[in-house]
C-alpha cells in the first residue's frame, strides 16, 4: 500500500520525503521590496537565516526589553565609554566637564596634527558662546 502511494505522487509530481510528525516548516510571506530589508536586519542582528534567529526565539534568547530595560542598558553603555561625564549636570555646562588633553588626543588621532591643533584651538575659543545657555550669535549679510 505504501509503495502505491509513493507511486501516485511520482506519477502526481509530488516529491517524495517521508513524513516527520516531529516538525512543522513554517512559511512567512514578505514583499519583494522587503525582502533586502530583511536580510539586513538579520545581518545587523548577526543571523545567516530566518531559520536561526527562530531557533534563538525559541530557546529565549531573543526577549523584548521594557523601556526601563533599555534605559539602563544605554546608561550603562554610557558609563563604560566614559560619555555619562559628559552628558551630567546643567544642561549647558557639559563642555566644562570634556578633558582638553583627551580631546586633543582624539583630534590628532582624527584628524592631521596641525587641523587638530586648530580644531582644540577653536573648542577653547568659542565652546562657550556655542554651547553656554545664552549663546552669543550675530548674523552679518
Amino acid at each position: 500500500m505504501e509503495i502505491r502511494h509513493i507511486s501516485q505522487q511520482i506519477a502526481n509530481g509530488h516529491k517524495t520525503q517521508p513524513q516527520n510528525k516531529e516538525w512543522r516548516t513554517v512559511g512567512v510571506k514578505v514583499r519583494n521590496e522587503e525582502l533586502q530589508l530583511l536580510n539586513r536586519q538579520l545581518d545587523r542582528l548577526n543571523y545567516i537565516t530566518l531559520g536561526d534567529l527562530v531557533k534563538d526565539l525559541i530557546a529565549g534568547k531573543i526577549t523584548r526589553l521594557a523601556d526601563d530595560q533599555q534605559i539602563d542598558i544605554m546608561k550603562t553603555n554610557l558609563q563604560t565609554s566614559g560619555q555619562l561625564t559628559g552628558l551630567s549636570g546643567k544642561p549647558y555646562d557639559f563642555y566644562k566637564q570634556i578633558d582638553i588633553n583627551d580631546l586633543h588626543k582624539y583630534l590628532n588621532e582624527k584628524y592631521h596634527e596641525h587641523t587638530g591643533n586648530c580644531y582644540l584651538s577653536y573648542f577653547e575659543k568659542y565652546a562657550s558662546i556655542f554651547f553656554g545657555p545664552n549663546p552669543d550669535i550675530q548674523f552679518q549679510s
